[in-house]
């Protein structure tokens, strides 16, 4: 794959390993190196000179909460590949208080959304009243712009958007100003 995704909640356990096949063609040898452009991501192993399946993994749930993103540098003769890495740390669910009253939430699946397809979202709160809906890039450029209903589930055609494959915050804004966020990945 070109881009790999990972969530985890902080302070818990590590996301499960994901495998990078790298083929050297024919059975011919070819040095090559894998390097992880940020600390919190590990790749095994590290160099070869035959096809090898490589397990890349973050190493640490203890990032900021948030998106963070790297790149596996395949580095060999005669081009260097990079495969795209996107970790989300969210904040850890726990037992925690329940959700005030009149509090937006807002869901949003599949995660992560191919791109050109649909991305289906639920707002709930009392079901009859409207909210805006808004999706916005990591610039903070608004993408997608509508207004929903509570409780009905919606999609929102990622083909017509034209959107290209990374990170992107859905926002949900009631009348009174109450807000939920997502994190939503979109990937070829």
């Amino acid at each position: 794959p070109l881009h790999l995704y990972f969530e985890a909640e902080r302070g818990d356990v590590l996301p499960a390993e994901q495998h990078v096949r790298l083929w050297t063609g024919g059975g011919l040898a070819m040095p090559w190196t894998a390097q992880p452009s940020e600390w919190w991501l590990d790749a095994r192993p590290v160099s070869g000179s035959q096809s090898a399946q490589i397990a890349v993994q973050p190493n640490s749930t203890m990032l900021d909460v948030g998106a963070h993103g790297a790149q596996l540098l395949l580095a060999a003769t005669p081009e260097n590949r990079r495969v795209e890495v996107t970790y989300v740390i969210r904040k850890s669910t726990g037992i925690g208080e329940p959700p005030a009253p009149g509090a937006l939430t807002l869901e949003a699946w599949p995660q992560p959304v191919p791109s050109g397809t649909r991305l289906h979202v639920r707002i709930g709160r009392e079901e009859g009243r409207s909210c805006r809906l808004t999706l916005h890039d990591l610039l903070g450029r608004e993408r997608v712009s509508r207004e929903v209903e509570y409780g009905r589930a919606e999609s929102i055609d990622l083909g017509a958007v034209r959107l290209a494959a990374g990170v992107y915050l859905l926002r949900a804004v009631s009348n009174e100003g109450t807000q939920a966020v997502r994190m939503i990945t979109m990937v070829r």
